[in-house]
C-alpha cells in the first residue's frame, strides 16, 4: 500500500509541474492515451469519483468562469491529464461536464470539441471584457443558447434575442459597450430564468413575461430612454412576486410621478442601490414594502457634488423593520464604520439566513446613521469594531461610545487621509463621565486590538494608552471611582517603519504577561 501510495505522490508532483507549462497540441491530438488500461498501473486502480475529482481539481474546473488566465490552458491541461492513463483519458472524454464552459475566447477548434464532447450537458457560456468584440463569436452564442444555462455577454449592441428560443437557460448577464434599448428578450420563451442582469441595456417593455419569473434582477447604467420610465419599471418589478434580490446602479430616470405605487416585495432579501438618481431612490424606498431584508447596500458616487442624495429619514424609516428583525434573533455584531460609511452586519439564524448585512457607503450623515443604529441594540450582545480612519474621528467616537460589549478592535490607517488614530487610542486611555458620578472606560471588555496604520504612525501612543489604562498608573482617586478595565488578550501592531527596542518592550510589558502581543512590520 506504502507503494502505491509513493507512486501515487510521485506521479502527482510529475503532473504539477507539467500543468505549469502546458503544451499547445492540436485539438484532433488532445484525448489520445498513452496505453490500454494497466492493472499494474496505480492511477487505474482508483475508484472514477476520485480520479475526475483530481482532474478537476488540476484544471482548476471552479475557476474556469473566473477568466483569471487564458483559457486555453483549462484544454492544455486536460491534454496533459489525458496522457496520464488509459482511464483519465477515458472519463475526460466521457464526462460532459468538463466540456460544458464555453469562453468566448476559446480557439475556435476548443469551441468546437467543447459543443461535441458536452453532448447535451446544459451550457455556460462566458465572455470577458478584455476580450475584442467579435460579431461572429456572438453569432456562435446565438446558435448555442437553445441548449445554454448560463450566458454572460457583452458587446456593442445584441441582436436577434428577441425571437430565439432559451429553454434551459436560467441566469442571464448581457452586456453592451454602448446604451441601447431592446424591445424584448426571448420572447417569452425562457420559462427558467431566474437571473437577469442588464448592463447599459433598457427593455422598450418592462412588463416582458420574462420579468415576471425572476427571482434576481440587476439594472446598471441605464438612462432615460423612450419609455422605460421610473413608473414602468415599477409597474413591473410589482409583477414580480417571487423577487429575492433586486440591483439598480447608476440608473437614471427624470420622469417621476408624485403619484405612489406601493410596491410590495414580500421575498425580498437582497436590495442594492449604486450611483442612482437621489429623487430615485428617496422614491423607490418610501413606496417599497419589503420586510424581509437581510443585505442593503447604498451607495453614492464620490464624483458627484457633494449633497446628500436620499433623505436620512427615508432610509432609516425603510431599514427600521428588517434591522429589528434581524436583531431579534442576533448573536453578535460587527460595526464598521468611517468618515464616509457604515456597515453593520449581524450574525443571526432566522430563515436561511446566518448574516445580515446593512451599508451606506459615500454618505454625508454617518454620525446621524450610527446615533439612530446603536440605541438599538442588545447591549448585552458581543460587538466588534472596525474603524477606517479618517479626519475628525471624535463624532463616530462619541457615537459609538455607548456600546459596553466591545470585545474587538480593529483601526485601520491609509497612507492618505487618516491621521486621526491618535485620536482612538486617547479616547481608549481617557476615563470617561457615565450616568451618575462614575467615570468608566470607553469600551470597557475590548479584549483585542489590532492596529494597521501605513502612515508612519507613532507606536508611542500606543505604550501611553497602556500606561493609562494600567492599574499601577492610576491615581488613589481614579481607583476609588474607576475600576480597572479588563486586560487585554491581544495586541496586534501592523505598523510602516520599525519601533525603536526600547518602545517594543515598554509595550510587551505594559501589556501584561496574559496579553498576546504582536509586532508587524509593513
Amino acid at each position: 500500500m506504502v507503494g502505491v501510495v509513493s507512486q501515487i505522490d510521485s506521479k502527482m508532483e510529475k503532473l504539477r509541474v507539467a500543468t505549469s507549462a502546458p503544451t499547445d497540441k492540436a485539438a484532433n491530438e488532445l484525448l489520445e492515451p498513452r496505453s490500454q488500461p494497466c492493472d499494474a498501473c496505480s492511477f487505474d486502480t482508483l475508484p472514477t469519483e476520485l480520479i475526475l475529482k483530481i482532474i478537476k481539481f488540476v484544471v482548476d474546473f471552479a475557476g474556469r468562469r473566473s477568466c483569471e488566465e487564458n483559457p486555453n490552458k483549462y484544454y492544455d491541461k486536460l491534454h496533459i491529464l489525458a496522457q496520464v492513463s488509459y482511464i483519465f483519458a477515458s472519463i475526460i472524454k466521457e464526462t460532459p461536464e468538463l466540456w460544458s464552459v464555453l469562453d468566448t475566447y476559446d480557439k475556435p477548434t476548443n469551441w468546437q470539441m467543447s459543443l461535441r464532447l458536452s453532448q447535451s450537458y446544459p451550457l455556460t457560456v462566458i465572455h470577458r471584457l478584455t476580450s475584442p468584440v467579435n460579431y461572429s463569436r456572438w453569432s456562435a452564442v446565438l446558435q448555442v443558447i437553445p441548449r445554454c444555462k448560463v450566458v454572460s455577454f457583452t458587446m456593442y449592441k445584441p441582436s436577434n434575442l428577441e425571437t430565439i428560443e432559451a429553454p434551459h437557460l436560467e441566469t442571464l448577464t448581457l452586456g453592451s459597450y454602448s446604451e441601447v434599448a431592446v424591445t424584448d428578450l426571448f420572447r417569452g420563451g425562457a420559462p427558467r430564468v431566474r437571473e437577469l442582469s442588464l448592463r447599459s441595456i433598457a427593455l422598450r417593455e418592462w412588463t416582458s413575461p420574462l420579468m415576471h419569473q425572476l427571482h434576481s434582477l440587476s439594472l446598471s447604467t441605464i438612462g432615460d430612454h423612450e419609455t422605460p420610465f421610473w413608473r414602468i419599471l415599477l409597474e413591473a418589478l410589482r409583477e414580480c412576486p417571487d423577487l429575492k434580490s433586486l440591483g439598480l446602479s447608476r440608473v437614471w430616470y427624470t420622469n417621476l410621478t408624485e403619484d405612489a405605487i406601493v410596491l410590495d416585495l414580500p421575498h425580498l432579501q437582497t436590495l442594492s442601490l449604486e450611483d442612482i438618481d437621489d429623487e430615485a431612490a428617496d422614491y423607490l424606498l418610501r413606496n417599497l414594502r419589503a420586510h424581509h431584508i437581510t443585505k442593503f447596500r447604498m451607495r453614492d458616487d464620490p464624483l458627484l457634488p457633494m449633497r446628500q442624495r436620499t433623505h436620512f429619514r427615508t432610509t432609516t424609516s425603510f431599514l427600521a423593520s428588517p434591522i429589528d428583525e434581524s436583531l431579534s434573533s442576533a448573536s453578535s455584531i460587527r460595526i464598521e464604520a468611517g468618515p464616509r460609511h457604515v456597515q453593520i452586519e449581524i450574525e443571526a439564524k432566522f430563515r436561511e439566513v446566518t448574516t445580515a448585512s446593512f451599508a451606506i457607503k459615500n454618505t454625508f450623515q454617518t454620525n446621524e446613521i450610527l446615533d439612530w443604529f446603536v440605541p438599538r441594540f442588545d447591549m448585552t450582545l458581543p460587538i466588534s469594531l472596525n474603524l477606517y480612519v479618517g479626519t475628525n474621528m471624535t463624532p463616530i467616537i462619541s457615537s459609538l461610545s455607548p456600546l459596553t460589549r466591545v470585545a474587538s478592535l480593529v483601526a485601520i490607517e491609509p497612507k492618505w487621509g487618516g491621521e486621526d488614530l491618535d485620536t482612538i487610542l486617547e479616547a481608549l486611555g481617557a476615563p470617561r463621565m457615565s450616568s451618575g458620578d462614575h467615570r468608566t472606560w470607553l469600551w470597557p471588555q475590548l479584549e483585542t486590538i489590532k492596529i494597521h496604520s501605513k502612515r508612519g504612525f507613532m507606536p508611542e501612543c500606543v505604550l501611553s494608552m497602556l500606561r493609562r489604562r494600567h492599574p499601577t498608573f492610576m491615581s488613589d482617586g481614579d481607583e476609588e471611582l474607576l475600576q480597572p478595565p479588563a486586560p487585554l488578550k491581544l495586541l496586534s501592531l501592523y505598523l510602516k517603519g520599525s519601533i525603536h527596542p526600547d518602545t517594543l518592550r515598554g509595550i510587551e510589558n505594559m501589556a501584561g504577561e496574559s496579553t498576546d502581543f504582536k509586532f508587524f512590520n509593513l
